[in-house]
């Protein structure tokens, strides 16, 4: 089971602010893998975190709000201000799900070639 991060209490946020859960759910989770394909540390991530929570639970993006959430999450898409509505850009959603899925075939024949150096080993 995986530790709790920013993004669990960023869909718990959402859920507070009124969203379905099934909105709640996919934002976060989308977002924690846009995250993860941009590298962000983990204040950053933090921050994308409470920044989309904050527009959910205010109802309203102006000024400042909006230019930086666009500077540090580039990878969501305004749907619509008076009410915020708030969704990742499935381009980029596209290309960190590539990413992950190369990343885990890199990571399978790693894992075969550790089991083969491994198995020669105890042949000796």
């Amino acid at each position: 089971m995986r530790e709790r991060d920013e993004f669990d209490d960023m869909q718990r946020r959402l859920r507070l602010a009124g969203v379905s859960f099934p909105t709640a759910l996919e934002l976060s989770e989308d977002c924690r893998m846009c995250c993860d394909a941009l590298r962000y540390s983990k204040s950053e991530r933090k921050q994308v975190s409470l920044m989309v929570s904050q527009a959910y639970t205010s109802g309203t993006l102006t000024g400042d709000e909006l230019r930086s959430l666009r500077e540090n999450a580039p990878f969501i898409n305004l749907k619509g201000l008076f009410p915020v509505r708030l969704e990742v850009d499935n381009d980029f959603l596209l290309k960190a799900r590539r990413s992950r899925k190369a990343f885990g075939s890199y990571g399978d024949a790693i894992s075969k070639m550790v089991a083969s150096v491994i198995a020669s080993i105890k042949g000796r």
